[in-house]
């Protein structure tokens, strides 16, 4: 149980609606919802009532209140008595995939300048966890990467679930090497001429997405290791010398090949186009700090695609 549940919690009582508080006190409805939700589920029992009005207190959650308040206070007393500044209780929490890690962290460096007080928490999973964690409230935003030939689907899938799905850069697939490494003069590379006896090093998300299967130039599945998150994709292929499959933009973003640690290798084959995209619901509100990480980020495509 945390302190910012409890406050949550008061505010709610006091407004009455959850997407009236998000907007008064500046906290995305997702975060909010999540809040609340975690709350109740550690209690063990329901602390409103969802009405078309909005959030009424149970008998329980009545019952409760006084001490509620009396806990935050007494919180904010002890801070007070030990000299400890009053944080502000705003978590923002957003969620990436593989291919988008990087440049999730590169659009937050605005958002953070503008909004120095607010605490962020950057989630990294596959592409399947994006939705299910915004539909559950444990993330207000997504950015994830997807073949081009399966976005349609996705963004089918969002739209049933009340989510809204925004394309924002046509990236491509490449192979990564060491620098250094026995690979180094590779330069291009066809998918079905890959060395043998050196496994091909591959994001989960490719394989769960049905890249191997689409790949008709192979003849039969190459030798493959998988990998759920690009740090330790990227570290194994450095320590066995071995091939990895990435993106060029997480290429791009990633310190392991801007300090020439790992080197990109172009595809000889015709482009396999990734398409980079926003997640986020429809219908509930966003807070300042939401409203402008998913501006910041649609800047930060545009500026992007201007420059090439």
């Amino acid at each position: 149980m945390r302190i910012e549940q409890l406050e949550y919690f008061l505010q709610v009582a006091n407004y009455g609606s959850l997407s009236l508080t998000a907007k008064k006190i500046n906290v995305g409805q997702p975060t909010l919802s999540a809040a609340i939700a975690g709350l109740e589920k550690e209690v063990g029992r329901p602390l409103f009532r969802r009405t078309r009005r909005g959030m009424d207190l149970t008998a329980f959650g009545r019952e409760i209140l006084p001490l509620v308040e009396k806990t935050v206070d007494d919180y904010y007393d002890i801070r007070k008595k030990a000299g400890i500044a009053t944080p502000v209780n705003l978590h923002v929490y957003l969620q990436s995939t593989f291919f988008t890690s990087g440049i999730l962290s590169e659009s937050l460096f605005h958002t953070r300048s503008m909004f120095p007080d607010v605490s962020f928490t950057l989630l990294h999973g596959l592409i399947s966890n994006v939705i299910h964690d915004i539909t559950e409230n444990k993330a207000s935003i997504g950015l994830s990467a997807a073949l081009d030939f399966n976005l349609s689907r996705h963004r089918e899938y969002a739209t049933s679930l009340n989510l809204r799905l925004m394309p924002q850069y046509n990236d491509n697939l490449c192979l990564f090497v060491k620098s250094g490494g026995y690979f180094q003069s590779l330069t291009n590379i066809r998918l079905n001429y890959l060395p043998d006896k050196v496994p091909l090093s591959i994001p989960r998300d490719l394989v769960d997405s049905g890249f191997i299967k689409s790949q008709s130039r192979w003849t039969e599945l190459p030798r493959h290791l998988v990998f759920d998150d690009a740090a330790s994709l990227y570290q194994y292929v450095y320590h066995s010398d071995g091939i990895g499959i990435t993106s060029v933009l997480a290429a791009r973003f990633n310190p392991l090949f801007s300090s020439g640690m790992l080197k990109a290798v172009g595809l000889a084959d015709a482009p396999i186009n990734l398409v980079h995209y926003l997640t986020y619901p429809i219908g509930q509100s966003l807070s300042d700090v939401e409203a402008d990480i998913i501006q910041q980020t649609e800047t930060f495509y545009e500026h992007l695609s201007a420059s090439l």
